[in-house]
């Protein structure tokens, strides 16, 4: 029987940040400026749409205790996806650049910013 030669073309590694890199990386960011005592942690899935939702949640692991503060869901190819904070409605995001500036956002907000000093202070007291 003849050999079937490999017909797919080389494959590069693109240089590209994902959206999940750098949920996953704010996430580390976050445990680094907690000492831990509270954590990022991310989950991912693929949608029946053929893209990926990803939710990125605050972590206590001290009270076993997460909390959902974004969601996306972005395309095979990454944008434009959709981003939703705390739960309200879906905005677009059409580039990396919109996405980093919307996160910063959520993480900025005041209710993230009293969501993370409660957990912290029921994290000190348990």
């Amino acid at each position: 029987m003849p050999e079937i030669p490999n017909l797919w073309p080389e494959f590069v590694e693109p240089e590209i940040l994902t959206p999940l890199s750098i949920l996953k990386a704010q996430a580390a960011s976050l445990g680094a400026q907690t000492s831990h005592l509270l954590e990022g942690e991310t989950t991912s899935r693929s949608t029946s749409r053929g893209g990926f939702e990803h939710k990125f949640y605050i972590y206590a692991p001290t009270l076993d205790y997460r909390l959902e503060i974004l969601r996306i869901d972005h395309p095979l190819d990454f944008y434009p996806m959709k981003g939703s904070a705390w739960g309200g409605e879906f905005l677009d995001i059409n580039d990396e650049q919109q996405f980093l500036q919307w996160i910063k956002n959520v993480f900025s907000s005041e209710r993230t910013r009293k969501a993370i000093q409660s957990l912290l202070a029921q994290t000190k007291s348990a």
